[in-house]
């Protein structure tokens, strides 16, 4: 449940756990029956389970740095004034907002987020920002209203329907533009 998060397990706590040695003792469980239990065991009965750092959305980046530092984490779950989460924000994250993208070998390389197809039909990651779909599309391509509050073609499909739309839909509502989504899941669209 997104709205009840209770700590977070870090791939190399559960790696080292997994892969450490166990003693060969008469009368104990071979390592690999130790592995097998430990891998079926719930994650809230693993005493390797991290406390997650909670912040307001109104946390300035500066504080939210210092807090990070200080509880020595990686990440913050963003929560919102009823304690549902917002989202997930990284130390990457921060820094990227403060001195622009970092590039590193977990980013994938850089893709056309649109490109154009034939003369009227153009294909966008839902992640490409309104000014770039403008760039490629040319100037009749104006959000107008709908574009005040989002800056991704995603988000501003997303507000035309008011719903994540479903892999096939056809969204019209932008006079002279018409979207069809091709690539979604339940929770995000992605193309």
């Amino acid at each position: 449940d997104l709205d009840n998060i209770t700590g977070f397990v870090h791939v190399k706590d559960a790696l080292r756990r997994i892969t450490e040695p166990v003693p060969l003792d008469a009368g104990k469980e071979l390592p690999v029956k130790l592995l097998s239990n430990a891998l079926r065991s719930k994650v809230g009965k693993l005493d390797f389970v991290r406390t997650v750092l909670f912040v307001p959305p109104s946390m300035p980046v500066g504080d939210l740095l210092q807090s990070m530092q200080t509880a020595r984490v990686h990440m913050a779950v963003v929560v919102d004034e009823y304690g549902g989460t917002d989202g997930l924000v990284t130390i990457e994250d921060l820094l990227e907002a403060v001195v622009g993208e970092i590039e590193d070998e977990h980013d994938e390389l850089e893709v056309a987020l649109v490109r154009q197809v034939d003369a009227n039909t153009y294909i966008a990651s839902a992640r490409a920002e309104l000014d770039e779909v403008r760039d490629v599309v040319g100037p009749d391509f104006d959000p107008g209203e709908y574009g005040e509050d989002v800056d991704t073609i995603g988000g501003l499909v997303f507000d035309l329907v008011g719903h994540v739309p479903l892999k096939g839909e056809i969204i019209a509502g932008l006079k002279g533009f018409e979207f069809e989504v091709l690539q979604a899941d339940a929770r995000t669209l992605r193309r």
